[in-house]
């Protein structure tokens, strides 16, 4: 009786942990985070539904880089297919581009050191983002980073919902076929994903590159009219678009 009641104590003392840590993990981020949007920009988008498609054209993009290449995944895993991603990214930082990657630490747990270690020595620029830390430990392993953007060249970016593993170009028969979207873009809006990237790697790779002007062009408008809005944790993006009828 007595170690039942013991080993109630200790779960009633977890659980009150997890709920403290949540709410106040939540309210401290919900005071840093503002919400924010582009103004109406101009580009060239371009839409992938499928997996194979996006990957061809995006490893072409890649292979083609001349100055850098800015990624952030929220999962790569450790298959055939994130070898070969991680294979074009080495080669060219090998090459002499400025390649630097920026994984979520829980969405790509599958990353192991000696992995990193491969892509450091090749000369790609690494870092993990949002890592679970104290002293809101529990609330920051729920707070994950889903984008997936990458800036080649300053010219060329993609966003969209699309990952790095063999499930995303249909090669895993129990998740296929997978469905979801990318958008290649060109124009205006390339400079503001950008920016987020260099955001992003000033805190968690702890070196700011906002200010150096090679990062950054004047690209040319395009024709097709939108607008980009970044979000964090506390403003879902179904609230902006709920005040925008």
């Amino acid at each position: 009786m007595k170690a039942a009641l013991i080993f109630l104590a200790i779960i009633v003392c977890i659980l009150l942990w997890l709920s403290v840590d949540f709410k106040l993990g939540r309210k401290k981020h919900l005071s840093l985070a503002q919400p924010q949007k582009t103004p109406i920009l101009k580009g060239k988008l371009d839409i992938f539904p499928h997996g194979k498609e996006l990957f061809k054209d995006y490893f072409r993009e890649l292979e083609n880089a001349k100055k850098h290449i800015h990624v952030l995944f929220y999962i790569v895993k450790d298959d055939s297919f994130s070898r070969e991603f991680f294979s074009i990214l080495k080669k060219k930082a090998k090459a002499g581009i400025e390649v630097r990657l920026l994984l979520d630490r829980l969405g790509s747990y599958k990353i192991n050191r000696k992995m990193i270690q491969e892509l450091k020595i090749a000369g790609v620029e690494f870092s993990f983002c949002n890592t679970p830390c104290f002293p809101f430990l529990f609330y920051s392993s729920q707070v994950r980073n889903h984008r997936k953007i990458t800036i080649i060249d300053c010219a060329i970016g993609y966003l969209g919902g699309f990952n790095v593993a063999k499930e995303y170009i249909d090669e895993d028969p129990e998740l296929s076929p997978w469905r979801d979207y990318h958008l290649k873009i060109k124009g205006e809006s390339v400079s503001f994903i950008q920016r987020e990237f260099l955001t992003e790697w000033r805190e968690y790779a702890k070196k700011d590159l906002l200010d150096h002007t090679d990062y950054f062009a004047d690209i040319p408008e395009g024709e097709i009219s939108h607008q980009l809005i970044p979000t964090d944790g506390p403003y879902p993006g179904r609230n902006i678009f709920a005040a925008h009828p």
